[in-house]
Formats: structure tokens, C-alpha cells, sequence
């Protein structure tokens, strides 16, 4: 019975815990890794926005006076220029092994120092300028005091007979008042620029932006009120503010636990290719909630450990094939929406191979295929095989590959065995009898990894992010109306 040979593989216990102990060890070496490339990478972030409120200051102290107009250009300009090429620094594909992570971020942390220096040298002219601005503005500012000091002086003195007979309680109960009003209004201003600074964090939960907005309109109401009611509103914002820190401190732990369970999976991946592939967790933001991240972390930790297993039996059965005479080809990408891997074990000495599955639940399957031209697809570039199928054929290769599955059946029981004796126990699923109706001829091809890294491995479930980016634009817009 050599047609299709179909079993349910499987390790044995002391094999699969020595696995999993191995890859615990590649996280733990990842995490480490990739928890210094993220502090690099948000120490580069908070740069493009310190750059950002440099203008913007830098702007506002020229008051939109014509004089400055070429200076406030420039200065557009510049913001443009440094923001782009910082972005661009921080825009990188990150490798899959911890020694290339780290020398990434060396990268990183060399080209964002270089990128700072050239800023701060092309900023100096400019500030330079907005100073000299400054300092006239202000000694015209001084001679207009003057002046309107001297006049206020001549008023107050034909004033000074009415005072006497002003109400001084109620003077001091309107400034009272008036003092708190300020007060109130000074600290509401302070809080509502907390709260947005906590909604623009990459790490709040879509239910505290919420609670922080619930909260402004409570403190912005209390604002006009006496002071005890604003006090009271303060002390129920501080509890919310506290609780939404140390939230998004557990937030941003759990996302290093993914990005590091993210990196592993595509290392793990990448065993299997012959060229690695470079990737990119999904941003923090896209993720609405901590349960939505730590699902995620699930889904990709179970997908590791059997990607791990998977990768384990391939390289087992590898060497086997090879003492049948086989060599080992890399994997074949036949459909753009394939689960499991593909692989075509020739021989040495011949136009035929093994033509070998191995899918997510762990079932191998063999057949004996034909060797043919790869047919390459430009508009799927992530497609590297393709399958010419028996009533395609001539009859002779036809009867040839049926001599081969013939041939084939005696070998497929030692392969079993050899395999066993490793660890890999293969659990008989199905046979199939030598047919022409199986002869098929396999044709591969060089194709783009990076094209494959996605669709082949469905890394993540994703969240949309254009719909999170207008949820998170609209919140903002009424923590907006709320300040007005």
C-alpha cells in the first residue's frame, strides 16, 4: 500500500517537556532582549514629541508677526524634516533571534543619538533668533508699563476719596469667592491636561478613557461650585487617576509578555525557512483591553509550542529520509491560504521525492511525487509550488510514479520504525493502495519570505486599527468639549 500514507504523529512526554523547557529558555533570552529594544523605542518616541512642543513653543513666542513669518516657516519646516526621519528611525522590522535583537537595538540607539545631535545643531540658529525677538518685545512691553503705571497713578489719586466709603465685607466675600473660582479653575485646567495625557497612552483600556471622561465633566462641573464640592471631585479623580497607573503599568508588563511571545513564535517559525523573516508585533494601541491582550498571548504561546513540536518532528523526520537516500528541500508554499508545513524530501539519484505535509494538528502525510519546473506567480509572490496532476501527465510518467509508490511501500514501515526510535511516534490513519490517480509531478520555485510571514503563519488575530483610531480620536474629542 504505497499511495498517500496518512498517520497521527506524536512525542513522547519526556521529549515534549524537554521542548518546551528549551523554548522557555529562547522567551526568557527574547524577552530580555526585546524589553531593552522597547525603552530605546519609546525613549525615541517621546523625542519626536519633545521635538514637536520645542516648535510649537518656538512658534507661539513669535506671536504670528510678519517679521517672523520666514523664521515660523523654517521652523515648520524643520518640525517636518526631524519628525520624519525619527519615525523613520523607529520604523523597524525587528529579527527573530536575541543576538540580532540586540544588535538592533544598537542601531537604534546610535542612529536616534545621531539624529538628536543634527537637531539640536539645526535648531540653535533659529533659537537664536526667536530670543533676539523676545528680548525686543520685551523692552517695548516695559516702556508701554511705564507709561500706563504713570497714568494709573493720576487716576487712583482722584479715586482715593470713594474708597473710604466702599462696603469692605462685601469686598472681601467677592474676593473670596473670586480666589476660589481661580483656584478651582487653575487646578481643573492642571487636571484635565492629565487626563489628556493619560488618554494619548498607547497602554489605557478603552473602559478607564471612559471613566477619565466621565470624571473631567464631574470636575469641570465642580469647578464653579464652592470648594468643597471641587475638593470632593478632585479626591474621586485622584482615586481614578491611580487606579488607571497602575493599570497601565500591568498593561505595558503584559505587552512586553507578548511582543516576547510574538518574536519567539516567529523565530520558531523561521527554523523551518531558509531565509528568516522579519516582523512586527501589533501596536498596544489596537489593543482595546488587558483580556484582549492576555487572548492573545494564549493564542500565540499554544501556537509556539506546537509550531515547536512541529518543527522538532520535521528535522527528525529529515534526518531519517536522509539515511533512505533523500534530501531535504525547504518549504513549499502551494496555496497562499495553507495550514501546516510542506515539504519535498528528493532523491538523490532520481526525478522522484517525498512529498511530505504536516499539519497543525500533527497529522504527516507522504506520497511519492514527480520533480518538475517551478511556475512562478508574480501577482502571489508568496507561492513557490505548483502541482501538475495526474490527467495532466503523460502515461509513462504516470506508470513511472506508480512503480515508485510501489517501491515506496517497503521503505515506509522503516521510516516508521527509525522514527520511533527518536521520539516520533507515528499512529497508522490511513493507507492508500498504489493508483495512477495519485501520480502527480511537484514543481518549486524561489519565492519572497516576507510575503509568506503573514498569511502563511497567521501570527495574530488583529485588531482593526483604523476603527481603534477613530474610538480613541472621537474620546478625545469630548474630553474637548468637556474643557470648553
Amino acid at each position: 500500500m504505497s499511495g498517500p500514507k496518512v498517520d497521527h504523529a506524536e512525542l513522547e512526554r519526556q521529549r515534549r517537556a524537554e521542548l518546551e523547557r528549551q523554548r522557555q529558555e529562547r522567551l526568557h533570552s527574547i524577552r530580555k532582549e526585546t524589553e531593552r529594544l522597547n525603552r530605546e523605542l519609546l525613549k525615541a518616541k517621546m523625542q519626536v514629541g519633545q521635538i514637536d512642543r520645542h516648535l510649537t513653543q518656538l512658534v507661539a513666542y513669535t506671536q504670528n508677526n510678519d517679521v517672523m513669518a520666514s523664521v515660523v516657516t523654517a521652523l515648520n519646516a524643520l518640525r517636518k524634516k526631524h519628525k520624519d526621519m525619527l519615525t523613520m528611525a523607529i520604523n523597524i522590522d525587528i529579527p527573530t533571534e536575541p543576538n540580532d535583537i540586540s544588535a538592533c537595538c544598537n542601531r537604534l540607539i546610535h542612529e536616534t543619538s545621531r539624529l538628536l545631535s543634527l537637531y539640536n545643531n539645526d535648531i540653535v540658529p533659529y533659537e537664536e533668533r526667536v530670543t533676539d525677538y523676545r528680548k525686543q518685545m520685551a523692552l517695548l512691553d516695559d516702556v508701554a508699563s511705564v507709561s500706563e503705571q504713570f497714568s494709573a497713578r493720576a487716576e487712583k489719586i482722584k479715586d482715593l476719596s470713594r474708597i473710604v466709603d466702599l462696603d469692605f465685607s462685601i469686598k472681601l466675600e467677592n474676593n473670596s469667592r473670586l480666589k476660589t473660582e481661580q483656584s478651582n479653575e487653575h487646578r481643573a485646567i492642571q487636571i484635565f491636561e492629565e487626563i489628556e495625557e493619560l488618554i494619548n497612552s498607547e497602554s489605557i483600556q478603552d473602559h478607564e478613557i471612559e471613566s477619565l471622561l466621565s470624571i473631567a465633566g464631574d470636575i469641570h462641573r465642580a469647578a464653579f461650585m464652592t470648594k468643597s464640592t471641587f475638593d470632593a471631585a478632585t479626591v474621586e479623580y485622584s482615586i481614578v487617576r491611580a487606579n488607571v497607573l497602575r493599570n497601565i503599568s500591568i498593561f505595558d508588563d503584559t505587552y512586553q509578555e507578548y511582543f516576547a511571545q510574538y518574536i519567539e513564535y516567529a523565530n520558531t517559525l523561521n527554523i523551518s525557512r531558509s531565509k528568516s523573516a522579519y516582523t512586527k508585533p501589533v501596536e498596544k494601541y489596537r489593543f482595546g483591553s488587558l483580556e484582549d491582550l492576555e487572548s492573545e498571548i494564549s493564542f500565540i504561546s499554544e501556537a509556539a509550542m506546537k509550531a515547536n513540536e512541529r518543527n522538532y518532528m520535521a528535522a527528525q523526520i529529515n534526518e531519517v529520509m536522509e539515511q533512505f537516500g533523500f534530501n531535504v528541500s525547504e518549504e513549499l508554499i502551494i496555496d497562499s491560504t495553507q495550514v501546516g508545513s510542506h515539504t519535498m524530501c528528493k532523491n538523490i539519484s532520481d526525478r522522484t521525492a517525498i512529498h511530505m505535509h504536516i499539519s497543525e494538528d500533527k497529522r504527516v502525510m507522504m506520497e511519492v511525487v514527480g520533480l518538475g519546473a517551478g511556475k512562478s506567480r508574480a501577482s502571489e509572490p508568496s507561492i513557490n509550488a505548483a502541482v501538475t496532476l495526474s490527467s495532466e501527465l503523460s502515461n509513462s510518467e504516470r506508470d513511472r510514479l506508480v512503480g515508485e509508490q510501489v517501491r515506496f511501500c517497503d521503505m515506509h514501515p522503516m521510516i516508521v520504525a527509525a522514527l520511533r526510535e527518536r521520539g516520533v511516534i507515528l499512529n497508522k490513519h490511513s493507507r492508500r493502495e498504489p493508483d495512477i490517480k495519485y501520480s502527480k509531478v511537484i514543481g518549486s520555485a524561489e519565492f519572497d519570505i516576507g510575503a509568506v510571514i503573514e498569511s502563511a503563519s497567521r501570527l495574530t488575530k488583529r485588531i482593526e486599527s483604523e476603527s481603534l483610531k477613530r474610538r480613541r480620536t472621537t474620546m478625545k474629542e469630548k474630553l474637548m468639549v468637556v474643557k470648553v
